[in-house]
């Protein structure tokens, strides 16, 4: 029998050792997320008026990376871990909730919410 504490979804912090290795897998990145999360950082950059250059200096990632970013061509070369770090660089809290297992064994599923300032 579960107990109820761990009938509770947990909060982890990208970066926690506690992490699951699934989270920075490659079988368990999601083309939508990727471009969820790429979206919200372009958009970023765009609010900042930050060159592509300067993005990349304060992400600590090449240029061409960002520009990829800001095309949304994320889905080969930039995984969706470094989006995650990338996104709190820029101040972001980024939250990953681990819910207790589902019948869907196996499947893994991150889920991308923006709120707004006022939230």
């Amino acid at each position: 029998m579960m107990s109820r504490q761990s009938d509770k979804p947990r909060s982890l912090i990208v970066g926690h050792p506690e992490i699951p290795r699934q989270i920075q897998d490659a079988r368990f990145e999601n083309p939508a997320t990727k471009t969820a999360l790429a979206t919200l950082l372009a958009n970023d950059i765009k609010a900042r008026c930050l060159s592509q250059d300067r993005a990349a200096l304060i992400l600590g990632t090449q240029q061409s990376k960002v520009s990829r970013i800001m095309r949304g061509q994320v889905h080969t070369g930039i995984s969706q871990a470094k989006l995650l770090e990338m996104l709190m660089k820029f101040g972001h809290d980024v939250t990953i909730v681990v819910d207790p297992v589902q019948p869907r064994e196996g499947r893994a599923r991150l889920q991308v919410v923006a709120k707004s300032k006022g939230s």
